[in-house]
Formats: structure tokens, C-alpha cells, sequence
């Protein structure tokens, strides 16, 4: 049985070829998501634990005379306080992770766009092989990927529209990166070109693999959240840390689907840009099951 890889034309056959190759070779998608997934989960429930041992101080200091004022005066000081210092330290610490999320999860993203490519050509590589193959485009991947979601941030942030156009326009650079070999300012441009006339196209996909993401992921944890709430009682560390350690476990099966759907949507825009004719596709074109 083969399945053409740039077969699909509509946002609902690209996620019924992604849906298929995810079944197909689920293990090895997972094993891919895995590798970054599993230090990116252990990675937020920790920050969420602190978080919430700081909210959980935070009340303790409201609650008792004198604490909450003592507080505040440490703030308007310009921050010279040890709340202050804490508040600074903290959006630091904050500021970096979201960075290092950002970078290792377009490395993942990379690996997961090799081995497609891989499976197209008719081989099979272990997770481990596609990151090492993906490794001299890293720092291209992080750079990219941290450029996009800067521009996207402040779009959302000035009138939202713009980061909505900013996400289409630059949807397609990491798979830029990882194909044709480009640097991140000029895979956003080509990106832009990309997706030039492909908007709605592009807006459909997007906008299910969020669905999918956050529809799935959002609703998981907070149902976790309670459940454990239950079960182990009134400690909100320990709480947030199961809870965002189990949705991110939930993620690293959800990440695939919505990285193979862009490489898809990636492959079949090139196609239609360097061959018009949609007739019959050469076998190295098709994935071998």
C-alpha cells in the first residue's frame, strides 16, 4: 500500500494523509516528540510548581497585618526589596525558558521534517539519527523560530490582526530552513513568498492544528489538575506539578500531528509552484508503508 506524500490538495485531505502517516508510524513520531517533550514537560511543571509556591506565599503574606503593606513598599521602592529582586529574577528566569522552549522545540520540529523526508525517499532513520541530521541547522531553527513568535507576540499585542497575518506569512520558515538550506531572515522571506495567494489555505490548516492542540491539551489539564487536587489535597505545588507534567506528556502526542500537517501543506505548495501538472506522481515521490 503507498500513499502519495503531496497527494493532498484541501486542508481536509492533508489531515486525513497526516492523520494516516501519524497511525502508521506512530511510534516513531512519538519517539521524536519525546526527545525534546519529555524535558520540556519535566521543564514547565517545575516552573509551575514555583509559580505556584509564590502565589501560595503571596496569599499567606496577604492574610497576615502588616506583611501586605511591607510588600507593597518594596515594590514602589524601584524594587530594592527582596520581593522586587524576586519579581525581577523571576521574569528573567521566565524570559529564558520561554527562549529555550522556543529553540528546542523547532529542533524538534527539524528532526520531524528529516525523517518525513527520509520516509519519502524510501528510508527509515531512528529518532535519534533525524536529530543528529537536523543538528547543523539548530542554530538557524532557533534563531527562526524565536524571530517568528517575537513578530507574531507583537502583532497580537498592537490590534491582533497582525499577528494573525504575521503567523500565515511566516508559518512555513522553519520547513524552509530544514529543505531548502536558508538562514532565518531569508526563510521568512521565502515563507512570505510561499504563502503569497495560499492564505486560506494556510488559515485552515493553522487553525486546526490549534484546535487540535488546544482543544485537546487545555481541557486534559485541567481535568488532571482537579483530579489530583482531589487526591492529594490542598498542596498547589505538588498539584501544578502533575498536572502540567501529564498535559505535557499529552502534547508530545499532539506535537506530530500539527508538524506533519505544515510539512505537508510545505511540500504540496512546492509542488505546485515547480510542476503545474497535478497528473501522476513518480514512485521516489510516494511513502512506502
Amino acid at each position: 500500500m503507498e500513499t502519495p506524500l503531496f497527494e493532498p490538495r484541501t486542508v481536509g485531505q492533508i489531515f486525513r494523509t497526516t492523520f494516516a502517516l501519524y497511525r502508521r508510524h506512530f511510534w516513531h513520531f512519538i519517539a521524536i516528540s519525546a526527545v525534546v517533550g519529555l524535558p520540556l514537560a519535566l521543564l514547565s511543571a517545575s516552573s509551575s510548581a514555583v509559580k505556584a509556591k509564590e502565589i501560595a506565599a503571596r496569599h499567606i503574606a496577604d492574610s497576615v497585618p502588616g506583611m501586605e503593606r511591607t510588600s507593597r513598599e518594596s515594590v514602589s521602592s524601584g524594587g530594592s526589596g527582596p520581593t522586587g529582586e524576586t519579581r525581577r529574577d523571576a521574569w528573567s528566569v521566565r524570559f529564558l525558558l520561554t527562549g529555550f522552549r522556543i529553540g528546542i522545540g523547532t529542533f524538534g520540529f527539524g528532526a520531524l521534517m528529516t525523517s518525513l523526508s527520509a520516509l519519502y525517499a524510501d528510508r527509515r532513520v531512528t529518532a535519534l539519527q533525524a536529530y543528529r541530521l537536523v543538528c547543523p541547522k539548530l542554530l538557524s531553527l532557533a534563531c527562526g523560530g524565536v524571530l517568528t513568535t517575537l513578530l507574531v507576540s507583537l502583532g497580537l499585542c498592537i490590534l491582533i490582526l497582525p499577528g494573525i497575518f504575521f503567523l500565515l506569512w511566516y508559518a512555513l520558515t522553519l520547513p524552509c530552513i530544514v529543505a531548502e538550506d536558508l538562514g532565518p531572515v531569508r526563510a521568512m522571506q521565502r515563507s512570505r513568498a510561499l504563502a503569497r495567494g495560499r492564505m486560506r489555505k494556510l488559515f485552515g490548516v493553522v487553525l486546526v492544528v490549534n484546535l487540535i492542540q488546544f482543544g485537546v491539551a487545555m481541557p486534559f489539564h485541567h481535568g488532571v489538575y482537579y483530579a489530583v487536587k482531589a487526591i492529594l489535597g490542598a498542596n498547589p505545588p505538588l498539584t501544578w506539578f502533575v498536572a502540567t507534567l501529564v498535559s505535557g506528556l499529552c502534547l508530545i502526542c499532539l506535537h506530530p500531528i500539527g508538524g506533519i500537517a505544515l510539512v505537508l501543506l510545505y511540500w504540496r505548495i512546492r509542488r505546485c509552484e515547480d510542476r503545474s501538472d497535478d497528473g501522476l506522481m513518480p514512485e521516489e515521490m510516494r511513502i512506502r508503508s
